[in-house]
């Protein structure tokens, strides 16, 4: 397998199930113009990456907490841990700006599974 043809994945995880297509069109995009930002990873438009949003079966909670895991199997001198926190900051911002009121976590791990960057957001009200 050629690890270079594996894109970077992001999965969104205890969404409210009240969300349209077009609000998760614009998450969408806001993740990937976010993970642009960070150019060390490569990213450069929507079909250099994969966005994935979970239907949760438990209704209970959602959007109180909002989970965000990432993938990412680029590793380089350029990807530094400062890099990884800024990926996880920009793109747990981003989810942020739609969930005011939530408390959101964003991880990424590296090529071997290890934590690389995180970022947690406190909610609102902990503000």
């Amino acid at each position: 397998m050629n690890k270079k043809n594996v894109k970077p994945t992001v999965t969104l995880s205890c969404l409210p199930h009240v969300l349209e297509q077009k609000e998760l069109e614009k998450i969408h995009n806001s993740i990937v113009e976010a993970a642009k930002d960070v150019p060390e990873f490569g990213i450069r438009d929507e079909d250099s990456m994969i966005n994935l949003f979970n239907f949760d079966m438990m209704e209970y909670g959602l959007g109180r907490e909002i989970v965000v895991k990432g993938e990412m199997f680029l590793e380089s001198e350029k990807t530094t841990d400062e890099k990884w926190d800024m990926l996880a900051f920009r793109i747990g911002l981003a989810v942020k700006d739609f969930f005011k009121e939530s408390r959101v976590q964003c991880t990424f791990e590296g090529f071997n599974g290890h934590k690389r960057g995180i970022w947690v957001s406190p909610a609102e009200k902990e503000a």
